[in-house]
């Protein structure tokens, strides 16, 4: 008897299964509203080429970000190599300079879309000499 009433104990009730089934409903109710919003009349989609083709344009402004921002920081480290304070303190303080955060963005938001540019420019680069030869 024991062992059947701790079956039926581990087991959800129908209230509980009641509970549990409207909320599924809900969420999928809100899914379909969702998708019917990102399917409607006047969204347009982005074709994968649209989308390589603008990552391929902002892979121009990324790297050069990336390649100043490095340089700075080795020109900074190199510079103050003996100094206890840290390289963005120097920057703000000794030198006067800007960081990225203080300006309002931040290259950790950026280095997913850089990594994803330069691999779609790299594959048009090879995809190019593939056809001359």
């Amino acid at each position: 008897i024991k062992s059947k009433c701790q079956r039926l104990q581990g087991q959800p009730t129908d209230a509980q299964i009641k509970v549990q089934m409207e909320e599924a409903w809900r969420n999928n109710e809100t899914a379909k509203k969702e998708m019917a919003d990102l399917e409607g009349d006047g969204n347009q989609r982005v074709s994968e080429k649209d989308k390589e083709d603008l990552l391929c344009q902002a892979n121009v402004y990324l790297k050069a970000w990336k390649e100043r921002m490095d340089k700075v920081w080795d020109m900074i480290n190199m510079i103050f190599q003996d100094s206890a304070d840290k390289p963005p303190k120097l920057l703000t303080g000794k030198i006067g300079g800007d960081t990225d955060k203080a300006n309002g963005v931040d290259w950790n938001d950026y280095k997913e879309m850089y990594k994803e540019s330069r691999i779609i420019v790299q594959r048009r680069k090879d995809d190019k000499k593939a056809k001359k030869r």
